[in-house]
This record gives structure tokens, C-alpha cells and sequence, in this order.
């Protein structure tokens, strides 16, 4: 138990996404809310229709899903009051955006309503990826950052460029990190039985790709490095998880890419996976290579995942190599974007250098200690105690 009163705090967590649905900011508010009802937290969740309907208690510990928006339009703000006054929370944590908010202007404006609505009670609002918002949508982010008595950045960058525009808010804002949305695989895992079942040979040697495939992903880049070194190496395979699929635009162009270099066969294209499944997929991998285009960062769930499952990783150099605390050639091997031949060239080291891709696994531990789910979790937790302490 985290509080120092009898009576557990009950926190409402908004969120447009949550499993299955697809969406990393889903995924994320899933494992942060396991991880809170951890530590003495009862946690009641408000998200769209098709997510997944959830209850689970054990003594005091509580986790309540309901599913109950079908559209966020105007509309949902009375369920969402409805929502309040049903669960009485202690705190309402706002998580901005997700997929299925769209371009609704009435999520917008929901932090100004909750806070007119119920003054008393602190109102917290996550920020992903505000940096990549264009101008107008960043706008769209002024009522949470007025309303919101904290706000919490997932990535300390965004603080840099919200205190830029908006210096008023600087004193509530806090940087808790995001955590891998994969868990580690566990010590029963059984990596050439999985291998088995993908239909890997034992001499391949796998490449992963992990994470949705868009524009800034960098695959453009990554698909003629492996058509290089399979030149070499052709037992070199690629993975990706999830598979490209032919409804979307983009993906189309890179189907077509994968045709073009003849990689189609040579390419193991996989479904969305559950957390779980996922891992042991991954951990399948020889390495995993993450080139994107804008420079590795804290909030790619994508990288934390893989560094989760032992994987040496291969990503681009951050732009704000400050705030990141993974080395190359320590912790990873960085290599700049849009580079084809660093990439090949860095594959190419794991592959001829047996020592220093097991370097790489067993080093990346340490700095990744600081992004447990457990950790993330009591960092939320004593956020929640300096508000009910008065700090607002």
C-alpha cells in the first residue's frame, strides 16, 4: 500500500484505446494500470467500445474496465461525468492522444469540463509525443495544459518544447518515462522450439523489425541494407511483427519495395501479437534493428521492448543525446538515420563478432532498470501523494 490512510485512493484513468485495440498509448495505459493496483491503487478505466471489458480484484487491489464510448464526439462528455460520479475517484489521469480520439474537438476541451465539473479533484494529463504534433494540434493541447493540475511527459523533450511556447505551465509539469509494453520472456522459454515453430532454420540468422511500419520507422532504409548483406549472408532473414498489410497506403508502397529486392521470401511477416506472444517472438530474433528517421528516444516502446528480451539492438543516433542513457557500442550500436550502410555494416559486426553481441544483451541491464513497469508505477504513486498533500 502506497498511501498512508486506510482507505485506498481510486484513481479514473481516461483513455480512447486499450486492448485489443491497436495502439501504443492503449497498450501503455494497460501495463501502467497493472502495475498501479500493484501498489495499493484501485483503478477504474473509461475507454471506447471493442476494447477489451475487464475486472479483476484481489483483496483491496481493483481494476475495472468500461468499455463505454462508442464515438468521442460532444456526447462523451456526459458519459464521462456520468463516469465520475459513478466511481468517485480520488484523481483523474487524462491520457492525450490515442487513435480512437481522432480529430474530436470535444476531447479537447474534456480537461476544462472535468475540472469545471469537479474542481476538487486533481486532474492529471499524460502527453505523448508532442513534439511530432503539427502546429494546430499542439493547440488542441492548450485547455489540458491549463486545466490539468500535472502534466505528465513521457518524453523529457516535450518539456523543452512545451516551456518554449507555454512558460506559464512549466511548475506542473514532470517526466515519468514509458516502460516495454512486451514483458520479458520467461525463464522456461524455449528459444529453438519457437524458433521451430516460425519456421527459422538454425543457421538464419534473424533481423526484427518491431513496432508499427509508418513513414517514421525508417523501413525504407532497412529493406535494401538486409537485400545488401544477404549478398554476403544468405542465411540473413528479416522479421517483421506486425505484418504489412495491402489495405494501407504506405504499406503497399513497402510490399512493393520487398518485391522489388526480392525479400518477400526471405521475410517472416507475422500478425499482431498479444504482449506475451510477442515477446517470445521477438526473443526468437538473432538482433533487432530499429531505424528511425527522427533518432532513437525515451518513448519508443518499441526499442524498451526489445532490449527487454536480451536483443542486441541497432537503432539511430538520438537527436538529444542528453536525455538518453544507452551508449554505443555499451548498450547498443547507433548508427545514423537514413544510412543504409551503417546499418549493414553494424549487422554485420553482430555477426561476425559473437562476444560483443553477448556484451550488448547482458550490458543493456543496468540503464533499463530505470524504465520497470514497478518503478514507472511508484513514480505515479508519489506524483498522486504530492497532489493529496496539497500541492496543487
Amino acid at each position: 500500500m502506497t498511501q498512508n490512510h486506510t482507505k485506498p485512493w481510486t484513481l479514473l484513468v481516461i483513455s480512447g484505446t486499450w486492448p485489443p485495440l491497436s495502439c501504443g498509448v492503449g497498450d501503455y495505459s494497460s501495463k501502467l494500470c497493472e502495475h498501479l493496483i500493484r501498489q495499493g491503487i484501485r483503478v477504474q478505466v473509461l475507454t471506447s467500445k471493442h476494447a477489451r471489458p475487464d475486472f479483476y480484484l484481489a483483496g483491496e487491489s481493483l481494476l475495472e474496465v468500461h468499455t463505454r464510448i462508442d464515438r468521442w464526439s460532444w456526447s462523451t462528455l456526459r458519459i464521462v461525468e456520468q463516469t465520475v460520479r459513478e466511481t468517485k475517484p480520488d484523481f483523474i489521469l487524462f491520457q492525450w492522444p490515442t487513435a480512437n480520439y481522432g480529430r474530436s474537438l470535444a476531447v479537447n476541451f474534456l480537461p476544462r469540463i472535468l475540472k469545471k465539473k469537479f474542481p476538487e479533484i486533481p486532474l492529471l494529463t499524460t502527453l505523448h509525443e508532442f513534439r511530432y504534433f503539427r502546429p494546430w494540434t499542439q493547440m488542441r493541447v492548450i485547455p489540458a495544459l491549463r486545466y490539468s493540475d500535472r502534466v505528465i511527459l513521457v518524453d523529457p523533450q516535450d518539456g523543452e518544447n512545451i516551456e518554449k511556447k507555454h512558460t506559464w505551465v512549466s511548475a506542473r509539469l514532470r517526466f515519468i518515462p514509458i516502460g516495454s509494453n512486451v514483458p520479458p520472456v520467461t525463464a522456461s522459454f524455449d528459444r529453438d522450439q519457437q524458433r521451430t515453430v516460425l519456421g527459422i532454420q538454425p543457421k538464419d540468422f534473424i533481423v526484427a523489425f518491431f513496432g508499427f511500419a509508418n513513414p517514421p520507422k525508417g523501413l525504407e532504409t532497412l529493406f535494401p541494407a538486409i537485400r545488401l548483406l544477404r549478398e554476403k549472408y544468405p542465411y540473413v532473414k528479416l522479421l517483421l511483427l506486425p505484418q504489412l498489410s495491402s489495405q494501407v497506403k504506405y504499406h503497399q508502397h513497402l510490399l512493393q519495395q520487398l518485391k522489388k529486392l526480392d525479400l518477400i521470401d526471405h521475410t517472416i511477416q507475422l500478425e499482431y501479437a498479444q504482449p506475451r506472444l510477442a515477446a517470445k517472438i521477438l526473443a526468437s530474433a538473432d538482433c533487432a534493428v530499429l531505424p528511425f528517421e527522427d533518432g532513437a528516444s525515451l518513448k519508443r516502446g518499441s526499442m524498451l521492448a526489445c532490449l527487454e528480451q536480451a536483443l542486441p539492438v541497432i537503432t539511430t543516433i538520438p537527436k538529444q543525446k542528453k536525455y538518453f542513457p544507452f551508449l554505443d557500442r555499451k548498450h547498443m550500436l547507433l548508427v545514423p538515420p537514413g544510412d543504409m550502410t551503417a546499418i549493414t555494416q553494424a549487422v554485420e559486426m553482430l555477426l561476425q563478432e559473437p562476444k560483443l553481441k553477448e556484451a550488448l544483451s547482458e550490458q543493456r541491464r543496468e540503464p533499463l532498470r530505470a524504465y520497470a513497469w514497478d518503478t514507472i508505477a511508484k513514480q505515479h504513486c508519489a506524483l498522486l501523494a504530492e497532489l493529496q498533500e496539497g500541492g496543487r
